[in-house]
């Protein structure tokens, strides 16, 4: 996947924004060329838990994007005393507010061809051509991410020579309220920085397949504030992928009941750490039970959708909120998707949601906490300044 080009001086920071529906993570990093991306400042902004509609969701964005950015340029300033301005900011957005979908065009040749730069460029031009979901004005980003040549997979493709070549071509979009939100946001606080957008699947795709731990060929589960996506994945290849109106906030409201949502949340992260009470504990491990079924229908309909052309590894890379981890990843791997595996086999569960995974491609002050998202779109963000 191409990049964008990034100097390595401390003169030139760069700002990262992760965008999610209700959420809005801002970091300010020094990126170095043989070096891992330098944090230095994180800023945030979240909604409270309350039940709002789409539309007041949105009306919030401007004021949260603006917010977040304050508070990493003033830590920023604070730390550095630099008066550096920055010179690129790199913008992941979210599902729901970003769509993807993963196109194959395909050529024969009757007879062995040397395959040129052309051709897989008229290839790529057609997948975007074919697409369904994204409509061009929209387009948020398409790149070419999978070649094969007769039906074998290829990081150097041009010269070879092959009766069939396909290129595959990941095409996200963006409501386009939402990036003239972003766009003009943004420019009023970096108006010098050359914006850049990619999209949540995009960013996952390219980190996984650079981190050491993370397999090949699994099962994606990634579940946002508002809405999951659960992907196929191949050989760094989304062979399917879909969005699912399931998040955070939806699994806690679930667990809460009548109860209050930020009370459930402060529940789960006492249990997490181990400092709540033994009846408070017992109730709240009670509700999660109470709320499993409704879960393993909703996710187990999307993997149905999931596998109609391919069956998935029986490894899941699971990316979700720390507070959920542990019980999602213990619920994924008892309940029955064996029929979905091409292994006919439960689920093994691939963390990737600690500090340690990410610490070749980011470095991060002791005393800030960097969320996952954020950690993701860093690490996206150091991909491609080397790139």
């Amino acid at each position: 996947m191409s990049g964008f080009s990034l100097t390595s001086s401390r003169e030139r920071p760069i700002a990262v924004v992760d965008i999610e529906s209700g959420v809005v993570s801002v970091a300010i990093a020094i990126p170095h060329t043989a070096q891992p991306l330098e944090i230095i400042a994180v800023g945030q902004s979240e909604l409270p838990l309350e039940t709002r509609s789409p539309t007041a969701t949105i009306a919030a964005l401007a004021e949260q994007i603006d917010e977040a950015c304050k508070k990493a340029l003033d830590s920023y300033h604070a730390t550095t005393q630099s008066s550096a301005k920055i010179a690129r900011v790199l913008i992941v957005i979210n599902a729901p507010w970003a769509r993807s979908q993963t196109i194959r065009s395909t050529k024969k040749f009757t007879q062995e061809t040397p395959i040129t730069e052309d051709m897989i460029a008229d290839l790529a031009k057609q997948a975007l051509d074919q697409s369904t979901e994204i409509d061009i004005p929209n387009l948020l980003e398409a790149n070419v991410v999978h070649i094969e040549l007769n039906g074998y997979a290829t990081a150097e493709p041009v010269g070879k020579s092959a009766h069939t070549l396909s290129v595959y071509a990941l095409i996200s979009g963006c409501d386009p309220h939402i990036r003239s939100i972003v766009e003009e946001t943004l420019q009023k606080r970096f108006a010098s920085a050359t914006l850049i957008f990619r999209s949540q699947l995009r960013t996952v795709l390219s980190v996984t397949e650079a981190l050491p731990a993370a397999p090949k060929d699994f099962c994606l589960i990634d579940i946002g504030r508002e809405a999951s996506i659960i992907a196929n994945i191949h050989t760094d290849l989304s062979v399917a992928h879909h969005t699912v109106s399931e998040g955070m906030l939806s699994i806690v409201r679930r667990i809460a009941g009548k109860g209050i949502p930020e009370e459930t949340l402060s529940l789960l992260r006492m249990s997490l750490e181990g400092t709540c009470s033994s009846a408070a504990c017992a109730a709240i491990t009670e509700a999660m039970i109470k709320a499993e079924p409704e879960l393993v229908r909703i996710y187990a309909d999307a993997m149905v959708k999931l596998v109609a052309d391919r069956y998935v590894p029986p490894v899941l890379v699971l990316l979700c909120d720390d507070l959920l981890f542990h019980w999602l990843s213990e619920l994924f791997s008892r309940i029955d998707f064996t029929q979905f595996t091409t292994t006919t086999r439960p689920f093994s569960i691939i963390p990737l949601h600690d500090a340690a995974s990410f610490k070749s491609f980011v470095t991060t002050p002791k005393d800030v906490h960097i969320n996952q998202r954020l950690m993701f779109a860093c690490a996206l963000a150091h991909l491609e300044e080397k790139s």
